[in-house]
């Protein structure tokens, strides 16, 4: 994996993240419209403000994150750009499992990195050697990052960044 690779998946999880916040917009919409067909619509402003609110969040920090990646001003592109090897002070995989009926459907992972900041970002990948290859790509742009999940890594990297994880 290189760079534009890694911008390529960045971007992609990105852009998900933005469709998510668009569809939960659209279920507001239709919740706006039935609204009008209800008795009690006070309960229905409460469900649709609540809607908006999420929906605006989710496409307001997708938007932003794709110009940053985009305009080469994204904190991570920049780093490996600049070759600030201590910028990430820990990264992790976490895969997810969906089950419909007991048996397993898909997977997914997430890669979540902090930076030396404390600040967690993630990318949302599907296929599980696109996220292993990430995470090599990562390692060895941040090599002094801690790698892998466990209570003593979280502990240590907490110490480290001094902020509770």
């Amino acid at each position: 994996m290189n760079l534009e690779t890694f911008k390529k998946h960045l971007s992609r999880s990105k852009r998900n993240q933005l469709f998510a916040g668009i569809f939960i917009l659209l279920v507001g919409v239709l919740m706006l419209v039935a609204i009008f067909f209800s008795e009690n619509k006070i309960s229905y402003w409460i469900v649709v403000g609540f809607f908006f609110a999420i929906a605006i969040f989710i496409t307001a920090i997708s938007v932003k994150s794709l110009y940053l990646i985009n305009s080469g001003k994204d904190p991570l592109l920049r780093a490996i750009n600049e070759q600030d090897k201590g910028y990430l002070a820990w990264i992790y995989r976490n895969e997810l499992t969906q089950q419909v009926g007991g048996i397993n459907a898909a997977k997914s992972s997430i890669i979540i990195f902090y930076n030396r900041d404390g600040k967690q970002s993630q990318i949302s990948i599907k296929r599980e050697s696109i996220a292993l290859g990430i995470i090599e790509y990562l390692s060895s742009e941040f090599p002094l990052a801690h790698l892998g999940y466990s209570k003593e890594t979280r502990e240590a990297v907490s110490k480290l960044l001094n902020k509770k994880l």
